[in-house]
């Protein structure tokens, strides 16, 4: 009896293979929490893909227009609670008015519903701010709330989801809340302080989709608006 039990769990050992598939799964499960863009999508802004400009002429100076942006996802990509640390760098010198700012901090989305199908949203974040043309440090947070609607195909519209239809999808979103902002060790001291202002977010997007899964399809032109 003992031998044969052995030779059960000596047979369930893993393999090197085993062992290397089990080690990829992971690293991809790492990467796959990253995302790369021009703007990482907040409380006060939708995510954008990455920006890189650089023109270099002979007699004059040069000109430089970044807009990039990475964030890791914490946690199970799950649809009730979403959290992630986000960092953001951007330089644009091809204007009058220049820009040169980082920022870098921690976002959650809240559903504050046992109602997956539908009820209210928290969209908050916290961040450290740089402007480097004001050579300002600021602290700044976000607090919204929002309405969320998916009837799963049912009868009646989508909130804040995709309404998918004869190959195209309607997107509508509002925001309401309010945004402080603490300004400190500036180069000017007039622009140190706090500042409590409302917000109100607006966003409409129209899709063509692709024809790649009839349930979710991926958009293959987008017109959006935004407020």
């Amino acid at each position: 009896m003992v031998l044969f039990v052995w030779n059960i769990v000596y047979g369930q050992k893993d393999t090197p293979n085993d062992k290397g598939k089990t080690l990829m799964s992971k690293v991809d499960s790492i990467w796959s929490r990253f995302k790369i863009g021009e703007s990482m999508e907040t409380a006060e802004q939708k995510e954008s893909p990455a920006q890189l400009q650089i023109t270099l002429p002979e007699k004059d100076k040069s000109s430089w227009l970044i807009n990039s942006g990475l964030s890791y996802r914490l946690g199970d990509n799950a649809t009730s609670s979403i959290s992630k640390i986000a960092t953001e760098y951007h330089k644009n010198t091809l204007t009058d008015k220049k820009q040169d700012n980082f920022s870098i901090g921690y976002g959650l989305t809240q559903l504050i519903s046992k109602n997956a199908s539908k009820g209210f949203f928290i969209n908050g974040d916290a961040k450290y701010v740089y402007d480097g043309v004001e050579n300002k440090n600021s602290i700044v947070s976000n607090m919204l709330l929002t309405y969320y609607k998916n009837r799963n195909g049912g009868p009646g519209f989508n909130f804040n989801s995709r309404n998918i239809s004869n190959g195209t999808a309607l997107f509508l979103s509002a925001y309401a809340g309010l945004q402080l902002q603490g300004a400190f060790k500036a180069s000017d001291k007039a622009n140190e302080g706090f500042i409590l202002r409302p917000q109100f977010k607006t966003a409409i997007h129209f899709d063509i989709n692709k024809k790649d899964d009839p349930i979710t399809p991926s958009p293959l032109l987008r017109f959006s608006a935004d407020y």
